[in-house]
């Protein structure tokens, strides 16, 4: 499940302005092989959109992702319904 909840989260919040999309998909099918957490992991995503004026392109949906990834992460949980 991390490894698409990786993908998703680089789906929602990379910059895509500039890359063709056989690159960007290209990148999301390297985020959803949750293995390069320095290049791909959600936290890094989020951190470098808050040190920019950069959004993410869904921000709701990038947010949502990233909540679920960090309760997965504490609670080897995750739900797409939140209490």
């Amino acid at each position: 499940m991390e490894g698409l909840l990786w993908a998703l989260a680089w789906a929602c919040g990379a910059e895509r302005t500039g890359k063709s999309n056989d690159d960007f998909l290209n990148e999301c099918h390297e985020a959803g092989k949750a293995q390069d957490e320095t290049k791909f992991g959600p936290e890094v995503l989020a951190r470098a959109l808050a040190g920019k004026q950069a959004k993410a392109r869904y921000p709701l949906s990038f947010d949502k992702v990233l909540r679920m990834w960090r309760k997965l992460v504490r609670d080897q949980f995750a739900s797409f319904a939140e209490a």
